[in-house]
């Protein structure tokens, strides 16, 4: 939040206007909302899965165009070559960042494709990877834009500690190959559920049957990552039975970690979002949002089989 937040700081001032995609991270969208809002700030969500939307609302004062991919937690994958297009036609008056936490750097290198801007990373996540550091980043090639940030971030705290920061390192160390076990376990077990009886839907970008797999394929490379959600079948109940239930997969509201963690958005990382703005942005009240470990791939199997089997009698009553 402290990367997202100096950006912002850095790029709005009053009377200023942020278009964005209304499936973003729930701490972006309370702070654009409650802040944004008593800063002046004028804010427009939008579903970014068309970006002819972003077009809409495009007006004199907007100066940002905001997106993240794959989106926290539906796993939609905005298109950022169509985005950074739209971008460009409006010269330097609008700035494109992408919340790129999802994809990481291995997957995604979205400051190479024309039109954007800014990439942000939270990398308390896969950067880190080790679930003991806080930690954000902000990558740009305007080096105007990041002198503007480095001075934002030194004004308003936003700087690292040198013990967070040599977490930070030593774990970047391993990002390629960590990654590399994220992604095919991810792959792996997103198939897997996708033919289980119980499970309604699995979102996730590296199956053909995801909306937004063609776009994923030409913006990501290297695979599809770690993340993935999951309805179960008998909504809300059901999915808290399996998630409550779980032994080697962890429930906590964190992701990215090299041990595969478990949440209920509805009620824990999107708490704060009003139930109809959540449900309208695809983010149901029984979705679950999987963060794959580099754990073996049969006992992340059979850790879900047995929760799975345990839920049975809220999917039968469904």
């Amino acid at each position: 939040m402290g990367a997202i937040s100096s950006t912002f700081l850095t790029l709005l001032s009053a009377g200023d206007h942020i278009v964005i995609a209304r499936s973003v991270y729930g701490g972006c969208y309370e702070l654009l909302t409650t802040y944004g809002q008593n800063l002046g700030f004028e804010v427009s969500f939008v579903d970014a899965t068309d970006i002819s939307n972003y077009a809409k609302e495009i007006k004199s004062n907007t100066k940002v165009l905001y997106a993240e991919t794959p989106c926290n937690p539906t796993m939609r994958v905005t298109d950022l070559y169509s985005l950074g297009q739209l971008s460009m036609k409006y010269g330097q008056q609008i700035k494109v960042v992408v919340d790129g936490t999802f994809a990481t750097p291995y997957h995604t290198r979205a400051l190479n494709i024309p039109g954007i801007d800014i990439i942000i990373h939270s990398a308390t996540k896969y950067l880190g990877g080790h679930s003991d550091l806080t930690a954000g980043c902000v990558s740009s090639n305007d080096k105007s834009f990041l002198s503007k940030l480095t001075k934002t971030m030194k004004l308003f705290g936003c700087i690292l500690s040198a013990y967070d920061g040599m977490l930070l390192m030593r774990g970047i160390k391993t990002l390629d190959v960590r990654m590399q076990r994220h992604n095919e376990n991810a792959q792996y077990i997103a198939e897997y559920l996708s033919t289980h009886p119980f499970i309604d839907v699995v979102h996730y970008p590296g199956l053909t049957t995801h909306p937004d797999h063609v776009i994923a394929k030409r913006q990501m490379n290297n695979g599809f990552g770690g993340m993935i959600s999951f309805e179960v079948k008998g909504g809300a109940e059901a999915g808290r039975a399996v998630v409550e239930h779980l032994k080697l997969i962890n429930l906590a509201v964190s992701l990215g970690s090299i041990e595969s963690l478990i949440c209920h958005p509805a009620s824990m990382t999107h708490g704060m979002v009003p139930s109809e703005v959540r449900i309208n942005a695809g983010i149901k009240d029984g979705l679950i949002r999987f963060s794959i470990g580099i754990e073996d791939k049969e006992d992340i199997k059979k850790d879900l089989d047995q929760a799975l089997e345990y839920a049975k009698p809220f999917i039968v009553s469904d």
